[in-house]
């Protein structure tokens, strides 16, 4: 079995959150850059703002495909994104290091 890491740069638009009862928050967008995103720390960016660094557990794959490309990714660091935020303002996940 292959690990998959994040090597190089991407960028997420966050445009829904989703909290799990196991403490797991998801992230959905559009990604730039990445093929497959493993584990790496990451920052919530909120209008230009850098709001929270965390660890990202990586990607989470599929059997279906989202009709607009969306992909999602996850983290069990608690987020301080709320859903009604991202209405008004532009979300982004960033890559700060990848490991």
């Amino acid at each position: 079995m292959s690990i998959q890491t994040t090597q190089n740069s991407f960028r997420m638009e966050v445009l829904d959150v989703f909290r799990f009862g196991e403490g797991r928050t998801v992230f959905v967008g559009p990604v730039e850059g990445e093929q497959h995103i493993g584990p790496c720390d990451c920052a919530l960016v909120v209008d230009g703002a850098a709001r929270q660094e965390f660890r990202l557990e990586g990607e989470m794959i599929t059997d279906t495909k989202h009709p607009k490309g969306y992909r999602s990714i996850s983290t069990l660091t608690a987020i301080d994104l709320d859903t009604s935020e991202l209405k008004g303002h532009r979300c982004v996940v960033r890559l700060l290091s990848a490991s």
